[in-house]
């Protein structure tokens, strides 16, 4: 059964009408995975270049900006999502930073919990929306 699953999951990210939906697939996993990794990982001290007030909030946004951004493609590429398909990749892109930040607050993993991430999280996952619906707009 597993290789029947293997097999499943490499042709839905196979089948698609627009090329490019491919690689914003690929691109969506490999950023979840980074994503995880960057949350749960125990950080030591930031270089100093990079140790400045609100760092790590430009660090979330950007990570959840490039997400959804990414999530976005996932139905139509560069030609667009429905906006049903659109709101759905915003509400999961939202649950899945919230996921995270949660296992942040129950694991002991050296990292803990903040509201500000989450909200720098929405922001970025917000932005994204916006921004990918007005780049994707003509194409509709």
């Amino acid at each position: 059964m597993p290789d029947h699953r293997v097999h499943q999951y490499a042709s839905m990210l196979a089948l698609t009408k627009h090329p490019q939906t491919k690689l914003f697939r690929l691109g969506a996993i490999f950023c979840t995975f980074l994503i995880v990794y960057l949350s749960l990982r125990s950080i030591g001290s930031l270089p100093r270049s990079l140790n400045f007030n609100g760092a790590d909030k430009i660090g979330h946004f950007t990570a959840y900006f490039v997400y959804t951004f990414l999530l976005l493609g996932t139905e139509g590429g560069w030609h667009g999502a429905s906006k049903k398909y659109a709101r759905l990749a915003l509400f999961a892109a939202i649950l899945f930073g919230l996921f995270m930040e949660t296992l942040q607050l129950t694991l002991s993993t050296g990292r803990h919990f903040d509201i500000l991430d989450i909200l720098a999280n929405i922001t970025g996952s917000l932005t994204a929306y916006i921004g990918f619906l007005y780049l994707t707009r003509k194409n509709h």
